[in-house]
């Protein structure tokens, strides 16, 4: 492996350069072409990444047991909720039905959600490739990289089954910690401890999972790309390089964040000053396609900035031309 001069790797000259490259390719010259065929391969690479919610309330019945009127005691949440269950509107057929639906929901969510993640699997490479290749191809790419593309979709699998079994954990500890003041109908410290170890724990491990997928979208995924190899050995790979030069990439990602507060920004004042006129920014925001096309620069911007940042580390790093 090629040693990398320390002083010379730099975030902000991989900024610079990711700039410069952006520009050329979608601006020098324009091509709307270019434009929509570029923005279905980051359709592609991003699909499932986002999108809008929305709220509903169930209706309120008269019958229904007020919020600790039972045995909790009034304004008690641990006896609302243990009331709750007791209530005639909770019937055994009821909750078999409510259980059923929730389930066959979860399944058909899951299924979705694994399609999605194999299509934006495959669809890195493509993304990727078009980029350094400064072509529009899509089939090309999507059928020399399916080896790659499933190697990733499969690692993707196994992080997120890992992230889903330690968030059930730590939220089965946070409960066996509240279950003595559920069954009290009484905050203690036991309860406070639970309720702080499952916030904390939480929020560390959405931060974890956010910085696993980042270092899987800004370096195993070139680092895949470039050395054609399985997403195991990039893994290694990149793990290698985190040991080497940890302050380096802890530099990376904090700008990283920062560019991402920049253009967060950026977006929201583009859809505040639209919302006069029938808030067009915020629907084609929400058209997924369309909303590709729309953060094309921005999505080319950031693809390239980890491409440039990750090439600094040595001729076998550099993917572009």
């Amino acid at each position: 492996m090629e040693t990398p001069d320390i002083k010379k790797i730099s975030c902000v000259a991989a900024v610079y350069s990711a700039w410069d490259k952006m520009e050329n390719l979608l601006f020098r010259p324009f091509d709307l072409q270019k434009w929509f065929l570029l923005g279905f391969a980051a359709w592609l690479a991003n699909l499932g990444k986002g999108g809008f919610g929305s709220g509903f309330s169930l209706p309120q019945n008269p019958n229904f047991p007020k919020a600790g009127a039972g045995q909790g005691g009034a304004g008690n949440p641990f006896g609302a909720f243990r009331d709750l269950f007791h209530s005639e509107i909770f019937s055994t057929a009821l909750i078999v039905l409510i259980c059923a639906v929730v389930l066959m929901v979860i399944v058909i969510a899951i299924a979705i959600a694994i399609v999605f993640l194999w299509v934006r699997s495959r669809g890195a490479f493509v993304f990727v490739y078009d980029l350094v290749t400064g072509t529009t191809l899509l089939r090309h790419p999507w059928d020399k990289y399916s080896r790659q593309g499933n190697s990733l979709f499969l690692l993707r699998i196994v992080v997120g089954i890992l992230v889903f079994l330690s968030m059930m954990l730590c939220i089965g500890l946070a409960i066996l910690m509240l279950y003595h003041s559920i069954a009290n109908s009484k905050l203690d410290a036991m309860g406070i401890g639970g309720i702080i170890f499952g916030v904390m724990s939480l929020l560390l491990l959405v931060l974890a999972a956010v910085m696993i997928e980042l270092s899987i979208e800004g370096f195993i995924i070139p680092i895949m790309y470039g050395k054609m190899v399985s997403s195991w050995d990039a893994l290694y790979d990149f793990a290698s390089l985190v040991n080497h030069h940890p302050a380096a990439f802890i530099r990376y990602y904090l700008m990283y964040f920062l560019l991402s507060v920049c253009a967060t920004t950026a977006v929201a004042v583009f859809i505040l000053s639209t919302c006069c006129f029938c808030c067009i920014g915020l629907i084609i925001l929400s058209l997924p396609y369309i909303w590709a096309v729309a953060m094309l620069p921005i999505l080319v911007f950031f693809r390239y900035y980890s491409i440039d940042f990750l090439g600094q580390f040595g001729q076998e790093y550099r993917i572009m031309p």
